[in-house]
């Protein structure tokens, strides 16, 4: 009918104004990378006086990997811009003078474009035409000739990320998946009180390969407590929260297995198929939240066999080592025991039966450690005089009357213990009030609630309490006794 015959009309209009417009000769490659190539041509058209139509261009390409096999076509339409300057970040635009003949000379366009997203080590052309009209209605030209072949610069590791990662603000954390889209998320893996969010740019050359991964290294920052300083390549817990998938595009990690209330610095790296690119600059200072929850997934915190600690990527207090420090005649190569503070239990590695303890409230509450025991012994001064032996351990302090709690805890945390039980005098029957004053287990009460919280600021690696005898009337005293003497048949 009628509108079929309009569209027609209009179909022959295109065509007809196509006709009129200048075919351009083959374009130049001017530059290329490995992902890329910038070209330029020209365009002999000129507008006429008050002229407002849209000027346009499409560049269209052809490959061929390196066994001639056909590579995908492609596509690139570019408007020149509306401003003066006539030019923008994707096309620049240029009016130079044509000596065609010596009688006369006239203004002709110089347009320079990059194509992106090409493979690299690969052979491309590349062609344009000319497009004249309302911007989505437009006629175009015929296409010039193709350009003489290029080929792309071969693959590699990504360059490194030209900044450092950026911490953000837990308020920030539901807009993570892009600034200002306020789109929320929820990390697969734990809480907020053992994750750091990073934001960055992926690196502006990726090697000319597809990103697969991001590795993030930590350094524990704290001043007191363990050691820090020590950068840990981190081997799990890195979850992607959001990707732009292009050179420079926005990033963001979410970093989790870390302590409650600890403060770390971050480097990123970049990873494709041919290898990681190189480190980025060190993060700002990030400090976890210090929660009293009971998290959802426990940690682990891990030191198993012969001082052995596996590069498995389970947190050892944020020190980076694959072995402890060479024993000396008095290390202790005990039994490994199961400690987890959420669920108030002690097991015997492989064994059943778990023995039921008594954690205290400051204690992280999101963490199993495995690792080996160590009595610990007391210098003059009150610190720890067997530290070879309780670091990375868990380290078995006796009460002693006086001497706070707190005092035991944190001066066995400084040692380098993993975690620390408490062993009562054989004052206590029972988990209650008569044990610890103002407590009972049974009432869901965790021991030092109403301590002073600047006594247990700094604690932060699990810390429980146990009577001196434990089911079935067996000592823990014996089982000190055992382990010293490396007896492998404990059972708890």
């Amino acid at each position: 009918g009628t509108f079929a015959n309009w569209q027609l009309g209009k179909s022959w209009d295109h065509k007809v104004i196509g006709l009129t417009l200048p075919i351009m000769a083959a374009p130049i490659v001017l530059d290329y990378g490995r992902r890329n190539v910038t070209l330029s041509w020209m365009c002999p058209f000129v507008k006429k006086p008050g002229d407002v139509t849209d000027v346009g261009y499409i560049i269209s390409w052809e490959g061929h990997s390196q066994n001639s096999a056909l590579l995908p076509s492609g596509n690139l339409t570019l408007l020149e811009p509306k401003e003066d300057s006539l030019s923008d970040d994707k096309l620049k635009v240029e009016f130079v003078t044509d000596k065609r003949t010596k009688s006369y000379e006239y203004p002709v366009r110089k347009l320079t474009g990059t194509v992106y997203g090409l493979n690299s080590d690969a052979n491309y052309t590349f062609k344009v035409a000319m497009m004249y009209g309302r911007e989505n209605d437009m006629s175009q030209s015929l296409f010039s000739f193709m350009s003489k072949s290029v080929r792309t610069e071969s693959p590699s590791r990504p360059f490194p990320l030209s900044s450092p990662p950026i911490v953000l603000d837990p308020k920030e954390w539901d807009s993570s998946l892009g600034r200002g889209k306020k789109q929320k998320f929820v990390p697969t893996l734990g809480s907020d009180a053992t994750m750091i969010v990073l934001e960055m740019r992926s690196p502006h050359d990726d090697g000319g390969l597809d990103l697969k991964s991001y590795d993030v290294m930590r350094a524990h920052t704290d001043s007191s407590g363990h050691r820090s300083g020590d950068w840990v390549r981190m081997k799990h817990g890195i979850e992607v929260l959001s990707d732009e998938k292009t050179p420079g595009g926005l990033v963001c990690l979410a970093v989790h297995d870390l302590l409650p209330g600890a403060s770390y610095k971050f480097k990123v790296a970049a990873r494709n198929d041919l290898g990681q690119s190189g480190w980025s600059a060190s993060s700002s200072v990030a400090t976890t939240h210090f929660s009293t929850q009971v998290h959802k997934h426990g940690r682990r915190l891990s030191s198993v066999g012969h001082g052995f600690v596996p590069p498995d990527g389970h947190h050892v207090y944020g020190v980076g080592v694959n072995h402890m420090n060479t024993p000396d005649d008095h290390n202790v190569i005990s039994p490994i025991l199961v400690l987890d503070d959420s669920q108030q239990t002690i097991t015997r590695s492989g064994i059943a039966g778990p023995l039921s303890v008594w954690t205290c409230f400051w204690s992280p509450r999101g963490f199993k450690v495995s690792a080996e025991t160590s009595k610990v012994t007391w210098g003059d001064n009150g610190e720890v005089s067997n530290q070879n032996d309780v670091e990375y351990r868990i380290a078995i302090v006796g009460r002693e009357e006086g001497r706070p709690f707190a005092h035991l805890a944190l001066a066995a945390q400084r040692a380098g213990a993993l975690a620390i039980i408490i062993v009562d005098n054989a004052r206590c029957d029972d988990f209650d009030q008569y044990c610890i004053m103002g407590y009972s287990k049974s009432n869901g009460d965790m021991w030092g609630e109403l301590d002073l919280p600047s006594a247990w600021a700094d604690l932060k690696i699990p810390t429980m309490f146990v009577l001196s005898e434990y089911p079935q009337g067996r000592s823990w005293d014996i089982l000190l006794e055992k382990i010293l003497k490396r007896d492998e048949h404990i059972l708890l």
